[in-house]
């Protein structure tokens, strides 16, 4: 059994899937927004922090948003980005070991966090995770 059961990461919203990725049209190459960056960034300060070891086998993975302006969020449009960024900064080896995805969006005026995103061996129970 992996060392590591649940993993919480709690902070900003990730940009849209949307806005992640670039195109220079002069050169033809697709680049990774500054936003993107930042967020990746911000995931891989936090998962350093936890000094966790990396989840080697299935994965399920709850998202929570809490979008608290009448801003257009599709829920759909965070997930990758969020994947992504937890990839590369090593809480999973690859997506491919995602099993089950929860995402949630709710409207709500006092929420603590605004974004959170729990990562757990596929064979915990998320009903016992309490989102």
């Amino acid at each position: 059994m992996p060392l590591k059961q649940v993993y919480t990461y709690r902070g900003d919203l990730p940009p849209s899937a949307n806005m992640s990725y670039r195109v220079n049209y002069k050169t033809k190459k697709l680049f990774v927004t500054e936003k993107t960056n930042r967020f990746r960034k911000v995931v891989r300060l936090h998962w350093a922090n936890a000094k966790e070891e990396t989840f080697t086998g299935d994965v399920s993975v709850v998202i929570r948003v809490c979008a608290l302006t009448h801003k257009r969020r599709d829920l759909d449009n965070l997930i990758k980005p969020t994947l992504d960024a937890m990839q590369l900064a090593g809480v999973f080896l690859d997506d491919t070991q995602v099993t089950n995805i929860f995402a949630h969006k709710c409207r709500c005026r006092n929420c603590d966090n605004r974004f959170m995103a729990i990562v757990t061996n596929s064979q915990t129970t998320l009903s016992v995770l309490n989102v």
